[in-house]
């Protein structure tokens, strides 16, 4: 995947977001940050804050693919049960995003 060039111009296209590399370091990081047993859940708002907090030299196109990325890795551990180990943060860094109404998905086919 490359990454595409960044402006403060462009707006972010939704179904672009998945052409943004999402490191599976990076995920797990993040996932352990929001998935902090000892904190409550973040609305949305809250959880981008908190990845630019913690990624601040990303753009926001960047943010906003990882938690792309991170909602569908939670929707997919929700449906089919897995745990959130380095092969499953390592897929989901791998797995096509799909839009889905107003959320991302993998697709149900992806092998974890």
């Amino acid at each position: 995947m490359t990454t595409p060039s960044s402006s403060a111009a462009q707006p972010i296209a939704r179904h672009a977001l998945g052409e943004w590399a999402v490191d599976a370091q990076e995920l797990a990081r993040a996932w352990r940050i929001l998935h902090d047993p000892q904190a409550p859940a973040l609305p949305w708002g809250q959880r981008l804050l908190a990845l630019s907090s913690l990624y601040p030299s990303r753009p926001s196109a960047w943010l906003l693919a990882l938690e792309a990325r991170l909602s569908a890795l939670e929707a997919h551990i929700r449906q089919f049960g897995l745990v959130p180990d380095d092969k499953v943060f390592a897929m989901a860094a791998q797995a096509p995003l799909q839009a889905h109404e107003d959320a991302y998905l993998f697709p149900r086919d992806t092998r974890w």
